[in-house]
């Protein structure tokens, strides 16, 4: 009995110990159950994911980027300027005027609209070590221990060396969205080399970056008629201006660099000789030639010439009390501003001695001893900011010394050109007044007025000539204002690469394996319980 109690509960035992293990059985039955829909409703996912991963890698929107790296070859453009001085800026390589054209050159229209076009086109300055430098100093100066002395020393510190850290390499970019229309290859690169090309050469044409900016004046200010359809006097006026303009053009140009000793065209005439000419012209053929006609009284009609002269009298007096009016103006503001600076002086003097002789007194008793605590680099940007505006006031004084010089010469030359018509007036006053019928007196003014005439014409031919050799010498004015250091490149980017599919590509799969059981696993469920 015992024994059989015993086997009993042993039996129990076992019973209970396999009661309380986990069995895997209640799991797999359901889904063994419903194997053929797992795996179809699998093969069916993974057919269809990888037909739409496929088509979105194919048909969707493909990123194309065309890079040219170029270098600027003309002198100033490390310091933003073009050859002849004038401010040079980047954005004008990718301007409207220079987009404008390539665009329309290279039917870009079937690509998409010209604001697409405009903004897909981008210029980039290129410098590894400008890059590692600025990466640099922004690790400094991220610095919250530095003081704001120490924070300016290291800016300044900074703009010295990017200044001399300034090269002038380029890279110019065309970017594209495409999806069904595609830019071919030789396409792009064709566009961004016309760039290149239509912006120098607008810049070399139209804007005349190559020359000198100077106002050189043509055969286009001389009129061969002038003999016939003016007073005699009046055409002569006329030459004798032109000549003194001449001149004034030629003393700009004797201005420029190598001026004095280059020489133009086949008689190799130079700038100092072709002035010469001029002042003999106007010397000994106009001026004479003004003596002869007001001695002779040659004129085609009186009181128009009188009227002339009278007109140029008034104009001329009325810019010569402009030009004192402005002289006296800048004459004025130079004397408040010197008298101002000295009552600066006079008061900073003061108080440095009123400071003096209250140091001489000791403190009382009340009263705490302050001693200021200065460090070097506060000392160093006194004495900076200190030097900086005595540097300016200078600059501010001899920029108005300059404009009142330049004012005394412009009303010199008013009194002389005044003193000039106001003989002309009272010459015409004492002389006969009347129409001159000597054939031969207007025959020999005619004739010296022609080669007067003649000669002004080559002159401005000379002129002109010696301006373009004097640029091309010392600009090198060149359609080769630019040179492409790298070859193209052309890198595409697609929305959704090899490796993103792959990876979307397992990630539905494994979702599937997860969720197609778990769904057959309720629905075993509810049908039981249902």
């Amino acid at each position: 009995m015992t024994d059989q109690q015993e086997r009993k509960n042993q039996s129990n035992a076992t019973e209970d110990e396999f009661d309380d293990g986990i069995s895997l059985w209640a799991i797999v039955e359901p889904l063994w159950a419903y194997r053929r829909v797992i795996g179809t409703v699998f093969l069916g996912v993974a057919a269809l994911s990888g037909v739409l991963l496929l088509a979105a890698f194919l048909f969707f929107p493909a990123e194309r980027l065309g890079s040219l790296q170029f270098r600027l070859l003309f002198d100033g453009a490390s310091d933003n300027k073009y050859p002849n001085g004038t401010p040079f800026n980047a954005a004008e390589i990718v301007g409207t005027p220079v987009l404008t054209d390539v665009y329309r050159a290279n039917d870009l229209q079937r690509f998409g609209s010209y604001q697409a076009f405009r903004d897909a086109v981008f210029i980039l300055q290129s410098n590894l070590q400008l890059e590692l430098l600025a990466d640099e100093y922004q690790a400094r100066l991220s610095d919250t221990k530095l003081t704001a002395v120490d924070r300016s020393r290291v800016e300044e510190e900074f703009k010295k060396k990017r200044d001399s850290l300034k090269d002038p390499v380029f890279t110019l970019s065309l970017r594209r969205n495409e999806i069904v229309t595609r830019m071919p290859r030789d396409l792009v690169e064709k566009t961004l080399t016309d760039v290149l090309a239509t912006w120098a050469k607008q810049a070399v044409e139209l804007k005349g970056v190559t020359v000198y900016n100077v106002p050189v004046l043509s055969r286009n200010i001389l009129r061969p008629d002038i003999l016939e359809a003016e007073d005699y006097l009046v055409a002569v006026d006329v030459l004798r201006v032109t000549a003194n303009r001449i001149l004034e053009t030629a003393t700009k140009l004797d201005m420029l660099p190598g001026a004095d000793i280059i020489r133009t065209g086949k008689s190799q005439i130079s700038l100092a000789e072709v002035k010469a000419n001029l002042e003999d012209v106007e010397r000994f053929q106009l001026q004479p030639l003004l003596g002869i006609i007001r001695a002779e009284g040659l004129t085609k009609n009186a009181p128009d010439l009188s009227r002339y002269v009278g007109a140029q009298l008034f104009e001329l007096k009325l810019r010569r009390d402009t030009s004192l009016a402005k002289i006296t103006a800048i004459q004025n503001a130079l004397q408040d501003y010197s008298m101002q600076g000295m009552s600066r002086s006079t008061g900073e003097t003061r108080a440095g001695g009123a400071g003096t002789n209250a140091g001489r007194f000791p403190p009382s008793a009340d009263t705490p001893t302050m001693i200021p605590q200065l460090g070097e680099g506060f000392l160093d940007r006194l004495v900076q900011m200190s030097t900086q505006t005595q540097v300016s006031d200078v600059q501010y004084r001899q920029r108005l010394t300059d404009l009142i010089i330049d004012g005394s010469k412009e009303l010199a030359s008013y009194d002389q050109e005044l003193a000039f018509y106001d003989g002309m007036q009272k010459a015409l006053q004492a002389g006969r007044g009347g129409a001159s019928s000597s054939a031969e007196g207007i025959a020999i003014v005619k004739g010296r007025a022609k080669k007067a005439l003649d000669a002004i014409g080559v002159a401005l031919d000379q002129t002109m000539s010696l301006y373009r050799d004097l640029s091309a010498h010392n600009l090198n004015p060149s359609t080769q204002l630019y040179m492409v250091t790298q070859p193209f490149i052309l890198q595409t980017q697609r929305f959704l690469t090899f490796r993103m599919a792959g990876v979307y590509y397992a990630l539905i799969l494994a979702l599937t394996l997860m969720v197609v059981p778990a769904g057959c696993l309720a629905h075993s469920a509810l049908k039981k319980k249902a």
